[in-house]
């Protein structure tokens, strides 16, 4: 069974308009062979505020040259401890990488759910460490980035980030080993100031809540904000390490035509889904139904399905 829709955004437009996420921004193994003419290449190493679906990951890729190989790395809901027990660390460090972006703190936290994932400030700054040595000892550069900011307004108009103790965490960490430091985390408050509530969470997908209401989701981008946090992430990039300054584009890049149509959609366009298969999608007995009833009113669903097929 499979989604028909006009184009591979459309694909994508599917998880923004149901508020899901895309966990795994990462599938199947990397080639350790570079694409060719690229001279550099770059991972990208976190969570989901670092993927192509959720994060800025394919705005900052989109904004280097072609002489770099970008790989994203991130996986949604990964911790600098979970990402290392998934393995992903070592599949990372496969790939040779000459930089890798290492970006951890959403995860990390300490709350009330998701505890197989949290640690504590201490051990935070510990996994944050062992990253940069090990990175080190294959000849990886490290850049460490400062977690993206939650986009909390309160009263006063301004971001109160629940993330500054990590930032400060990983800027000493930066400090102390001598390494190259992107604070998104201060860029993208300041960013999120000067354009104020309204704006800033236009910036990111929308999810349903417990009643079924559209809510922003305050953590993670649409296409529109990836391209703004990537590009400020790449032009940070430079600054942290100069000789990467060559790679970085000089104008921001735009939208790419399935990203301006995901803009539109996210916006109230019309859009058409349409679902094919066999009795587990059709309208009687299958689950088609369902997921059309999930949609948005901007969304025609049409469930083409039959049994038997």
């Amino acid at each position: 069974m499979r989604i028909a829709a006009r184009s591979l955004g459309a694909l994508f437009l599917c998880a923004v308009v149901t508020g899901a996420v895309a966990e795994d921004a990462y599938v199947g193994s990397q080639p350790a062979q570079r694409k060719p003419g690229t001279t550099v290449r770059l991972d990208l190493i976190g969570d989901s505020t670092q993927t192509d679906n959720a994060g800025y990951g394919r705005g900052f890729c989109a904004n280097l040259s072609e002489k770099v190989d970008c790989l994203n790395m991130a996986k949604g809901g990964a911790s600098t401890k979970t990402y290392r027990e998934l393995g992903l660390w070592d599949r990372s460090l496969s790939t040779k990488p000459d930089y890798m972006l290492i970006q951890f703190g959403h995860n990390d936290m300490e709350t009330a759910e998701h505890l197989d994932r949290q640690v504590s400030m201490a051990d935070y700054e510990k996994n944050l460490r062992r990253y940069v040595e090990e990175a080190r000892a294959h000849s990886i550069t490290p850049v460490l980035v400062t977690p993206l900011t939650r986009r909390y307004f309160e009263k006063d108009g301004k971001i109160h980030s629940d993330l500054l103790a990590h930032a400060a965490t990983m800027k000493r960490v930066a400090t102390e080993m001598q390494v190259p430091l992107i604070d998104l985390q201060a860029e993208s408050i300041a960013y999120l100031d000067g354009i104020g509530e309204q704006a800033g969470l236009k910036l990111g997908i929308t999810k349903k809540d417990k009643d079924g209401k559209l809510q922003p989701d305050k953590t993670h981008l649409d296409w529109q904000g990836s391209y703004v946090f990537g590009r400020i992430v790449a032009v940070d990039l430079g600054k942290a390490v100069p000789t990467l300054q060559q790679y970085v584009r000089p104008n921001a890049a735009g939208l790419p035509p399935e990203g301006q149509l995901a803009m539109r959609v996210i916006q109230g366009a019309p859009f058409k889904v349409v679902l094919t298969g066999d009795s587990t999608v059709a309208l009687e007995g299958g689950w088609g139904p369902g997921f059309c009833a999930t949609l948005t009113s901007n969304v025609n669903c049409v469930d083409l399905a039959q049994n038997g097929r």
